[in-house]
């Protein structure tokens, strides 16, 4: 979680252009007691995850990521509402990230206790950009999942996020004790239409002129 964690960040931060990034991170809130098992609802809760990424490692990167989840543990049940209002009451983020295990069953059918009935589902955040990385401990197979505000975002820039995301994870694994600061997940041709197609502001200015 905490190598996912430290991706999103990354990602964040290149989208930013900031150092300072706050996510959400969605954590579990349901109670740590004897039964708390067996309580149904939902104990799903999102608090701020705060991290600063001046520079390093991979690896420093992703024990400081570490140790900011630890350090939310005894907060995760702090309903957001309350965080913002404390804060004066604006968003405190517009991302958010989670990462949910699943279990999941070879044949549910073989098991004479359980009935496969109909269901129906819906996902709905406030979030400008929720990234949600499924892991099933079955395959251990990885799968993310990005939900967007189409009003902010378009599909071609989702295309463009998600491969920064495979990029960033790629070059953790590569290389952990690399420089996570140097590294960019922009390709040539978005790099140059970024630094040079877009900033072709040459003008010819008359010589006997002042500006």
């Amino acid at each position: 979680k905490s190598v996912l964690q430290a991706a999103h960040h990354r990602v964040m931060r290149v989208l930013h252009g900031r150092p300072d990034v706050t996510s959400g991170l969605i954590t579990n809130g349901r109670p740590e007691e004897i039964g708390g098992e067996r309580m149904i609802g939902l104990f799903l809760n999102t608090v701020p995850l705060r991290l600063r990424l001046d520079g390093g490692t991979w690896l420093d990167l992703v024990q400081q990521a570490f140790r900011a989840q630890h350090e939310l543990i005894p907060h995760r049940r702090f309903p957001l509402a309350e965080i913002q209002k404390a804060c004066g009451g604006g968003a405190l983020f517009e991302t958010a990230f989670d990462f949910a295990p699943c279990h999941a069953y070879r044949d549910p059918k073989s098991s004479a206790n359980m009935e496969m009935m109909e269901g129906h589902c819906f996902e709905a955040n406030r979030f400008v950009l929720f990234t949600t990385f499924v892991m099933d401990l079955t395959t251990m197979q990885l799968r993310m999942r990005i939900a967007y505000d189409q009003a902010e975002l378009c599909a071609a820039q989702i295309d463009a996020i998600s491969s920064y995301y495979l990029k960033t994870l790629a070059a953790m694994a590569s290389l952990p004790e690399a420089r996570y600061e140097t590294f960019s997940p922009l390709g040539g041709a978005e790099r140059k239409r970024l630094l040079l197609d877009w900033n072709a502001n040459r003008r010819a200015y008359p010589q006997e002129s002042g500006l």
